[in-house]
C-alpha cells in the first residue's frame, strides 16, 4: 500500500509567478532535486494551484516511504544547500496562515491511498 501525504499552503498576495519560479528552479536543477527526493523518502511529488475565496493556494501531494516522517523533521533545519535555498525561498512566498506541525506552518493531512488494479481492455 503506498502511503501519501498533503500539505496546503497559502500564498502572499501577488507572489504565485515567484512560487512558480521557485518550482521550476527546484525542478531544473533535476540531480539536486532528485537528491532532495531520495534524502526526504519522497516517491514522487505532485503540486497544484488553485483560487479559494479570491486567495491562492498551493497543495502539495507525496507519495511517502516509511521514514519519511523522520526524515521530514530535518527540513526546517537542514543545512544542506539545496535544502536551505528550497525553504527560505518557499517561505518567502508562504503567508503564515494555518497550524504548526514539526516546524512547517500549514495543515497536513495523511493518508493510505488505494492501488487500483487497472486492466487493458484487450487484456482479462
Amino acid at each position: 500500500m503506498v502511503r501519501s501525504i498533503a500539505f496546503q499552503y497559502v500564498l502572499k498576495p501577488n507572489t504565485k509567478s515567484q512560487f512558480q519560479s521557485i518550482l521550476r528552479e527546484a525542478i531544473n536543477d533535476q540531480n539536486s532535486y532528485r537528491d532532495f527526493l531520495l534524502r526526504y523518502d519522497i516517491y514522487s511529488s505532485k503540486v497544484w494551484l488553485t483560487i479559494i475565496n479570491q486567495r491562492d493556494y498551493v497543495f502539495f501531494y507525496h507519495d511517502i516511504g516509511p521514514s519519511f516522517e523522520e526524515k521530514s523533521r530535518h527540513f526546517p533545519t537542514s543545512e544542506h544547500a539545496f535544502d536551505a535555498w528550497l525553504r527560505q525561498s518557499l517561505e518567502s512566498v508562504y503567508d503564515a496562515e494555518g497550524i504548526s506541525v514539526d516546524g512547517y506552518t500549514c495543515p497536513v493531512f495523511s493518508f493510505n491511498a488505494i492501488e487500483p488494479t487497472l486492466h487493458r481492455k484487450d487484456q482479462p
